[in-house]
């Protein structure tokens, strides 16, 4: 009986230090070799097998939006634009989400410039953990979900959405969702998550197959970090867009609370994100998570070695700012929970498209999204900051079609 309760308590302490108070994240086992990525038993012809349940108590809330201009210049940065800081106030006034953007593209999620159509994308790490292991999730949940059902998103990437609760409150703010199980098979969320991936797909275009690879190599259970207790991998949702097909990936990389801890279990499951990459056959490619690396463009690093296969679309809008304090991820100077860490990137909004597809970011943000609580304190959405990114996509796939009938 003493072994099992020495036992029991020493998992408990295990688990109380996954995620927090650092970047203390998930990981898992998995098939030894995977063929090339495409849909298998691809349902296309039923999508609505991976769509949500319509919701009658999701709707589009937000009655007092204003818009207020800022003087804030980041020109150490190259960003020319003023930011605009929008304020969302709910009747009730129990939350408000503030979010720093600079938009020259409005049209987006339709139709842009010279034909091509524009995709907005977000990412963000929820810090899905609740007390004590995380703190106001429920509330910062009520103002995410308010978020993604305002924010015209037409793809979100989500990590640590580690309950089925939590899950079922997000999962209605846009028309297709990853299913839990599909992505979570095995998980055991009541109180912990244990076996749990925290890896979420929503989209407005159909989402017609779903998948967790989880990975080979995993953290060790010496390293009390919590690791082993999880199911990291990398999750997959191929989307129809249009005419086009999406390859969407996230991750959620093994943590570490030192610069050297996890570090060759951390370039194992790097290695094993960029091989599946590599194989994806769709149009388009896209990959949103936190891969617990900051960007060194080393090809022994994760960023790297994911810059191998994909562009990093920050860089792609703001060449030089990798290290710029601004795109902290975790650790940023905004963030009521992280600011007084170290500031880092360690998120990632990346993309490829085939040669006859061209693709470049005409907008890259870094939402800083806030919320309120009851008793007044301002508070951020999550320990780490969203990245949004919008797309412009020309297809000329068709253009060539019609130059050949004529």
């Amino acid at each position: 009986m003493l072994r099992l309760c020495w036992s029991l308590t020493v998992i408990h302490l295990l688990l109380l230090q996954l995620i927090y108070p650092s970047r203390i994240h998930q990981s898992a086992s998995n098939p030894a070799s995977q063929p090339r990525f495409h849909p298998s038993s691809h349902p296309a012809s039923n999508p609505a097998s991976y769509r949500s349940q319509p919701s009658t108590q999701v709707r589009h809330t937000v009655p007092n939006l204003t818009h207020i201009k800022s003087d804030r210049l980041v020109q150490d940065v190259g960003v020319k634009e003023n930011l605009i800081v929008d304020t969302y106030k709910q009747t009730q006034g129990e939350w408000l989400v503030q979010k720093n953007i600079s938009a020259p593209y409005p049209e987006v999620g339709g139709v842009g410039g010279g034909g091509g159509t524009l995709l907005k994308v977000l990412n963000l790490n929820l810090w899905g953990l609740g007390w004590p292991l995380g703190e106001d999730k429920d509330l910062r949940f009520m103002a995410i979900r308010e978020e993604l059902v305002a924010g015209n998103y037409d793809i979100v990437m989500l990590q640590e959405l580690w309950y089925r609760a939590d899950y079922d409150i997000l999962r209605a703010t846009m028309p297709y969702v990853s299913q839990y199980d599909s992505i979570n098979s095995g998980c055991t969320s009541f109180i912990l998550p244990l076996g749990c991936s925290g890896l979420t797909v929503l989209s407005k275009y159909p989402i017609v197959d779903v998948r967790l690879i989880p990975f080979n190599h995993r953290g060790n259970f010496w390293r009390f970090d919590g690791e082993i207790f999880v199911r990291k991998g990398l999750g997959i949702a191929r989307i129809l867009y249009l005419d086009k097909t999406i390859d969407v990936f996230t991750t959620h990389l093994v943590s570490y609370t030192k610069a050297d801890d996890n570090k060759l279990v951390r370039y194992m499951q790097a290695t094993e994100t960029v091989n599946l990459i590599s194989k994806s056959d769709a149009d388009i490619t896209l990959f949103g998570g936190d891969i617990n690396a900051t960007p060194i463009d080393n090809m022994h690093q994760p960023y790297g070695m994911l810059r191998t296969v994909l562009k990093d679309a920050m860089v792609d809008k703001y060449p030089g700012s990798s290290f710029h304090p601004l795109f902290a991820t975790f650790g940023n100077s905004e963030n009521t929970y992280t600011r007084h860490y170290k500031p880092e990137r360690i998120d990632y909004l990346m993309y490829r498209s085939i040669d006859s597809i061209s693709m470049k970011t005409v907008e890259f943000t870094m939402p800083i999204m806030l919320t309120r609580a009851a008793d007044g304190r301002i508070i951020s959405v999550s320990d780490h900051e969203p990245l949004s990114a919008t797309f412009l996509i020309h297809d000329y796939r068709n253009h060539t079609q019609a130059r050949t009938l004529n």
